[in-house]
């Protein structure tokens, strides 16, 4: 048979997988899709809104579009192939270059592609907030992207050679790159957070309290989220939402964890 293209059927799968991210986002306590999606459609419009001029609830100072770049490269990088960015940044560079050229020959799926992908990239650009939180909605079209670009060297007789023993060795260092991340690295990280978690539950049990981050990061909610997550689970702990007296400090630096009270 010919080459595989990328048919109208993959405008589904590109459907379902926003789809999966979407439904991975519910609420773990409540399961509640419907309130979920509520949220998102909220969240959309009050983005729409800032972007249009309206006075942000919690203004985060934007950040320069060299760090969105350098954002961007870094997890980039971590997504593709952690042990070279140059090689990961190649790939990137290679794979848009071949849908461009796609592109040319204006197949429906691949411009919903293009669209969609500008529209990610794009929107967390303007919004120029380095969160990891927006990652997951980058990852399907970028990975569709890479996927379209090994598929037709697979296919190609001028460059099948080198494309396929360089397709699995990147499978093959990054299955090692992972079993380090998390049965050494990340295991270690863990045990931190742990050993953190615990000595927050310790100093406020009983008591009313606010969690609150400090230094890089701390702007951003979602530095705190997996504290919380883990002070609910393992202690039934729940930081207060409105002003307590007693606030305890969160400070990630240097590989380490720094927690103080205010008392």
């Amino acid at each position: 048979m010919g080459a595989v293209h990328f048919q109208q059927e993959n405008s589904f799968f590109i459907f379902l997988s926003l789809c999966w991210i979407n439904a991975s986002c519910v609420n773990v306590r409540s399961c509640s899709w419907i309130s979920t999606n509520i949220k998102v459609l909220v969240w959309i419009g009050y983005k729409l809104l800032v972007l249009l001029g309206y006075p942000p609830i919690n203004p985060i100072a934007p950040v320069s579009i060299g760090v969105m770049f350098s954002f961007f490269e870094r997890n980039y990088t971590q997504l593709i192939y952690p042990f070279n960015a140059s090689l990961a940044l190649l790939i990137f560079a290679t794979s848009n270059t071949y849908l461009l050229i796609k592109l040319r020959k204006m197949e429906r799926n691949v411009i919903v592609l293009v669209i969609l992908n500008l529209l990610l990239i794009g929107g967390v650009f303007i919004a120029k907030t380095p969160s990891d939180a927006y990652l997951p909605m980058l990852f399907p079209g970028l990975i569709l992207v890479i996927a379209l670009f090994f598929n037709w060297g697979f296919e190609s007789k001028k460059i099948r050679d080198i494309i396929i023993p360089l397709f699995f060795l990147i499978i093959l260092f990054n299955c090692f790159y992972m079993g380090y991340k998390i049965y050494v690295k990340d295991n270690d990280s863990f045990t931190k957070r742990l050993n953190a978690v615990r000595y927050i539950a310790e100093k406020s049990r009983g008591k009313e309290y606010n969690l609150i981050g400090r230094g890089t990061g701390s702007q951003f909610e979602s530095f705190t989220m997996n504290y919380k997550y883990l002070l609910w689970y393992f202690y039934d702990s729940v930081p207060s939402e409105k002003p307590a007296n007693l606030k305890i400090y969160l400070e990630e630096k240097d590989g380490n964890i720094l927690i103080r009270k205010n008392d």
